[in-house]
């Protein structure tokens, strides 16, 4: 029988303030904290492997943290095991160092991966990307290990995501529990204000009013499709002032609304939003703190296993497809994406540990580790386990297939000068807190200060044509230069002080990609290296390359068009992609080359049985196999909206909600 040990939603809440508080108090400390990865009091605890949990959650982030949480929360005991560590510092707390943060040796894992399928054509385009290593030939794809997972070093945008991505699952599965207006009240269900754990907030709109570049970029944006190309209308954008801004987004509802609020979510058309971010009172908040929390609250329900490395999942001798259990390694930094890794003999291999269960392993690692442990588990294509002589549980060949991603450029352009609230900061460059006057700023006032947001100066979400029946693009501005990531690009993004040059960046993403033909397959049966990844950008596979090609190179037409309103003076220069490349086939051709992202996602399918491409049912549960579900952001069958993380937080809501009834009056 499981524990009654429910906790009262509402003393949860107020407990999660005060630690929240804590938090605040932490920043107060503008000290550095060491890199050392030594185990918390709390993980020197020791796994009985005859000891049997109710449910083992493999995976701490978005879609396993939230979901071991709730389990517990309901009563059950629930192992939540996590590769990387509990450990936190200055840089991940900080919002606006979340770039930093995901190369933090804290918590990062490197993975490299092929962006091209195999052909000389295409691998010259990768050669040719300016992002491309050559001594690892492949491009940088940063992700993080430790509680919490990549929720602590993405850039907090929450947005959610289109109403007919959760109708479409619904409709490829048979299953109406999917419908939109379900999901949505989900959504509802996280937030503190309704008695949940998400803290969702805004940045003050009138913070662009601080100063003249943010003001005339703010109009220029707001007027890109509006306003005519005429010479009064420079004018008036020159003269612009603060109160002529507030009179501006006082005229501009979208710029006030929250893009997240369910009118918008309905209708859904073009304009320019403040985005979303998760902090409270100005520090990062979200997986990692839930986690902690119910922990602490929950100590006997809640179990959070850190250093451990999940290898494969465990199944009855006697019934080769039912789960129970797993066998982890248990050791810091044992996988080879983890840059400290590289500082440990290659034949560090850890302890080797198994974890038993009585209901359900379920797997949240995300689109590369959750197929990966998946196949060396023995589910997968079975001439894929032949090739590796691992015995199969379950022939699903689809494990490790549809990879799909976002696709991303930027305009970057040279200032003639730095944004001037920015102009003093250091952004604790060489980790040296104490001498930014702008850190000494932000502890006075955190949730007021830049360096409590994530610094995205404003959002365009806009559709990149008519054709399309929802907005397919986000544009957003942000001071600094980010030209796609490979190893230290961290120190050329965040954004320099008044002795250096200074820039100003407008990334674009595509959402609702139609290019479904990645692939993660297995390099070895070292559950320690990392899988092959190849996302094969834009294959046209689905008919799909130049709708793709079409989208992204609107959208940096658009940052360019933003750029030329906001009149001379104030931009140099455009040095990315650079003003020489301006014909359209050269442009497509730019994109093709240098195009990057940040949202895999899809390799664990969601679909029905008869779907020989799906992994898991509508339920979560992997075919053909009793006791394992998916829970993470490998389960969609498309990838959702424009940003990954808010739609993963409430399909883990989903997934407690299924599996909470499906145990039911269970033994």
């Amino acid at each position: 029988m499981k524990k009654n040990n429910k906790i009262n939603r509402r003393k949860f809440v107020q407990s999660a303030t005060a630690v929240a508080a804590s938090a605040a108090a932490l920043t107060s400390c503008s000290t550095f904290d060491s890199l050392t990865r030594a185990p918390s009091a709390e993980n020197n605890w020791k796994i009985d492997e005859n000891d049997r949990f109710d449910f083992i959650v493999v995976g701490s982030g978005a879609g396993g943290g939230p979901l071991a949480c709730g389990l517990a929360k309901a009563g059950y005991r629930v192992l939540l095991l996590e590769a990387g560590g509990e450990g936190t510092n200055l840089i991940s707390q900080t919002p606006v160092l979340h770039a930093r943060a995901s190369e933090d040796p804290l918590l990062n894992w490197s993975y490299f991966v092929d962006r091209y399928q195999d052909s000389s054509v295409y691998k010259s385009f990768e050669k040719l990307n300016s992002k491309f290593q050559k001594d690892n030939p492949s491009v940088y794809y940063p992700r993080a290990a430790g509680v919490g997972g990549c929720t602590r070093v993405n850039a907090l945008i929450h947005l959610y995501p289109d109403n007919e991505d959760w109708n479409n699952i619904g409709s490829l599965t048979g299953d109406a529990s999917w419908n939109a207006k379900d999901m949505y009240l989900r959504f509802q269900k996280i937030q503190t204000a309704n008695g949940g754990w998400l803290t969702l907030n805004q940045s003050k709109e009138l913070t662009l009013g601080k100063d003249q570049f943010l003001i005339r970029m703010a109009a220029a944006a707001i007027g890109v499709d509006a306003w005519d190309n005429t010479t009064n209308f420079f004018d008036k954008l020159l003269k612009l002032d603060v109160g002529g801004l507030e009179n501006m987004i006082n005229t501009n509802p979208s710029l006030k609304l929250n893009p997240n609020d369910q009118g918008y979510v309905d209708k859904k058309y073009n304009g320019v939003f403040n985005m979303p971010f998760n902090a409270v009172n100005g520090i990062r908040s979200g997986v990692r703190e839930l986690i902690l929390e119910t922990r602490r609250r929950l100590p006997g329900n809640l179990f959070v296993k850190t250093d451990a490395l999940c290898t494969k999942v465990l199944f009855d001798p006697n019934d080769k497809t039912k789960a129970i259990g797993v066998e982890f390694i248990e050791g810091a930094h044992a996988y080879r994406a983890d840059v400290m890794n590289k500082q440990k003999a290659s034949a560090f291999m850890g302890t080797p540990k198994k974890a038993m269960v009585k209901r359900e392993v379920i797997l949240a690692g995300g689109a590369f580790n959750t197929p990966q442990l998946l196949m060396l588990s023995g589910i997968g294509a079975e001439n894929e386990l032949q090739k590796y002589n691992i015995p199969m549980v379950k022939n699903l060949p689809g494990v490790g297939l549809n990879l799909q991603d976002r696709y991303e450029v930027t305009v970057v352009s040279e200032m003639n000068k730095p944004i001037s609230i920015l102009e003093n900061c250091t952004f604790a460059k060489n980790n040296e807190f104490d001498k930014d006057p702008c850190w000494q700023e932000y502890l006075k006032n955190p949730s007021d200060h830049i360096y409590g947001s994530n610094g995205l100066a404003l959002s365009l979400i806009r559709k990149s044509s008519d054709k399309q029946k929802s907005p397919d693009l986000c544009i957003f501005g942000v001071p600094g230069r980010f030209t796609g990531y490979y190893p230290n690009y961290s120190a050329d993004t965040t954004p320099k002080n008044s002795n250096e040059p200074s820039y100003f960046t407008w990334a674009i993403l595509k959402g609702h990609t139609k290019n479904h033909a990645g692939q993660v397959k297995l390099k070895s049966t070292d559950p320690r290296d990392t899988p092959n990844i190849n996302f094969s950008y834009f294959h046209d596979e689905k008919n799909g390359l130049t709708e793709d090609l079409n989208a992204v190179y609107e959208g940096l037409n658009v940052a360019r068009r933003i750029n030329n309103r906001i009149g001379d003076g104030l931009l140099k220069k455009e040095i990315y992609p650079g003003s020489a490349i301006s014909k359209p086939n050269d442009l497509k051709s730019w994109i093709m080359k240098e195009a990057w992202g940040h949202h895999a996602s899809c390799t664990s399918k969601m679909g029905r049985a008869t779907d020989p491409a799906a992994v898991v049912d509508s339920k979560f549960k992997v075919h053909g196999v009793q006791n394992l579900r998916v829970v993470d952001a490998s389960v969609y069958p498309d990838i959702p909206g424009l940003f990954i993380m808010l739609p993963t937080l409430i399909v883990s809501e989903k997934a407690k909600d299924v599996i909470l009834a499906d145990h039911a009056g269970k033994a």
